[in-house]
């Protein structure tokens, strides 16, 4: 509708100094839509490089569950990570989205095609003392403050601008490993070249039951009344935590 209301004074503000044939009059009313042409101007780009007249809506997505990058029958958990850039907390970050999932996906690859859109997303991870894996978006857009400014300003796709778009996973500090990308490549590369004889594989096997078994006790202990479901969760979550040490130990070796 502004650019109509520029239009019209345009053309009226043509009329009014070269067409009225009174003096007065045409000062007056050259210079009233003059004044207004020039508002409705700087309105315009105060609307396209300010956006005047709209105001920052943020929404934020409820947690979702994930699931580990790594083999799925392994108890360890796994975030596979790989920054964009240096130091700049932005991250491409591969997981499953869904338990039955058969392989793990990356999320946060910039588009290339859209570049314009993809410089306002970030992915983010950080490690919590939480049960379960999980991210979250938020996201911030430009909305219009009122009815009359989208009347007058709505020229094209301004409204529901996105202004910036956060992901944020979390994992479980001590059941999850988060790797990088070469670490993960490094990790597989020694698994392979370094095969685990079957002996010391059950060695393992029987050492990591036994340290599961000597907490399981002592959480019952402490905990009399737990269930057969509250046994069973913290029987996995103590092989994962075994686990993920397992492969941390691996890393700085």
């Amino acid at each position: 509708m502004i650019i109509w209301c520029a239009l019209i004074l345009t053309v009226l503000t043509f009329l009014s100094w070269l067409v009225l044939p009174n003096k007065v009059l045409r000062i007056l009313c050259g210079t009233i839509t003059m004044v207004l042409l020039v508002i409705s101007a700087v309105t315009i780009s105060a609307n396209i490089y300010g956006h005047w007249g709209m105001k920052k809506t943020t929404t934020t997505t409820a947690a979702k569950e994930i699931y580990s990058a790594g083999d799925s029958s392994s108890p360890a958990n796994m975030l596979i990570t790989q920054e964009l850039g240096t130091k700049s907390d932005d991250y491409v970050l591969v997981y499953r989205d869904n338990k039955d999932a058969k392989e793990a996906k990356a999320h946060g690859t910039p588009d290339e095609k859209n570049i314009t859109e993809s410089v306002k997303k970030t992915v983010a991870y950080k490690t919590a003392d939480v049960d379960t894996a999980s991210v979250k978006t938020e996201k911030t857009y430009w909305k219009w403050k009122n009815d009359t400014f989208k009347f007058f300003f709505n020229l094209g796709d301004n409204n529901n601008e996105l202004i910036s778009q956060k992901t944020t996973v979390t994992v479980p500090k001590d059941t999850w490993a988060v790797l990088t990308a070469d670490q993960a490549k490094e990790l597989a590369k020694q698994q392979k070249a370094n095969p685990v004889p079957a002996a010391q594989q059950q060695q393992q096997q029987q050492q990591m039951k036994e340290a599961v078994t000597a907490a399981v006790g002592a959480y019952m202990q402490q905990n009399p009344t737990a269930t057969q479901a509250d046994i069973q969760k913290f029987t996995q979550k103590e092989t994962a935590k075994i686990a993920v040490t397992s492969i941390n130990s691996m890393l700085k070796k």
